[in-house]
């Protein structure tokens, strides 16, 4: 049995799912069985057969089907219903990748809905502003979700990047500029630090503003492309 086959004797046993849920399912099931299905060509399996065995590595479609179907009818927020369902995917897979994936779905949601939940008190308290502004980048996300001020009164601009697919590793190719959005050539500079795991990457640059700045530049770019967004300033930095 293919991917497509499995995938398709998935969502066949599901009731109560809206389009937009089984396509989700459906994505997550291909991206992980494709995952699988890479590291075993990389063993040396042929394509076809790498492929059969990543779905019988997913067990058997009707039970899995069965297991989603008991979550899909209590009509829950969708992010919690695709969690509940996605976790029991991984038990029926195995302890070990249970455990991988789990970690990869929480904090692909954490980065998604609630990212100023992974920062210290510290840095918390020094946060002034919260924003909600998401860049598709690709397959992959930037979000910037806060400004706030160090106590050399430079600006601390807060962001995260996430796979559009809880699964898959964080890009490394996506870098971020600051730039006056009077002056497109002029970069602002500073400091700050990021930390990453193998599948978000958050981040805080420190810029050191002019007096009286009253929004900045921010510049994404990866591989031949970039995107430009303006983000306001509502208090006075350094004042």
């Amino acid at each position: 049995m293919n991917r497509r086959d499995y995938t398709a004797a998935v969502l066949k046993g599901l009731r109560h799912v809206t389009e937009s849920e089984k396509e989700r399912i459906r994505e997550e099931l291909d991206g992980h069985m494709e995952d699988h299905m890479l590291e075993l060509m990389e063993l040396g399996w042929e394509a076809e057969d790498a492929e059969e065995k990543a779905a019988a590595c997913m067990g058997d479609p009707k039970e899995v089907s069965a297991a989603l179907q008991k979550c899909y009818s209590y009509g829950w927020l969708i992010v919690n219903r695709v969690i509940t369902a996605l976790l029991i995917l991984m038990v029926l897979i195995s302890v070990s990748e249970f455990a991988l994936m789990g970690r990869a779905v929480f904090q692909n949601q954490q980065a998604r809905f609630d990212p100023m939940s992974q920062m210290g008190e510290d840095v918390r308290v020094r946060v002034k502003q919260e924003l909600d502004i998401e860049l598709s980048c690709g397959n992959s996300v930037v979000k910037f979700y806060a400004l706030g001020e160090n106590e050399r009164g430079e600006l601390e601009v807060h962001w995260c990047i996430r796979n559009k697919q809880a699964f898959r590793h964080v890009a490394g190719n996506i870098d971020i500029h600051y730039y006056h959005p009077q002056d497109a050539e002029r970069e602002i500079l500073g400091g700050g630090g990021y930390y990453s795991t193998s599948h978000i990457r958050y981040g805080n640059d420190h810029l050191e503003l002019p007096e009286g700045t009253e929004s900045i530049l921010a510049v994404v770019s990866w591989l031949d492309q970039e995107q430009r967004i303006e983000i306001p300033i509502t208090w006075e930095v350094g004042a």
